[in-house]
């Protein structure tokens, strides 16, 4: 993925972009690691509160 990640990058430089966004799930603890090894620092806290519905 490394190797995908970095042509992307290439790429977005390429056409001035300044920054590049992503998400990754809290929980998955591969993904957070992988995006700061790449060199991504998280900057946003995102809350969410789920319902359970009841059956109509």
């Amino acid at each position: 993925m490394k190797p995908l990640v970095l042509a992307c990058e290439s790429w977005a430089k390429d056409q001035e972009f300044k920054s590049i966004e992503l998400r990754a799930i809290v929980e998955n603890e591969n993904a957070v690691s992988f995006w700061k090894a790449m060199g991504y620092d998280p900057f946003y806290i995102r809350f969410r509160k789920s319902f359970k519905m009841d059956s109509i």
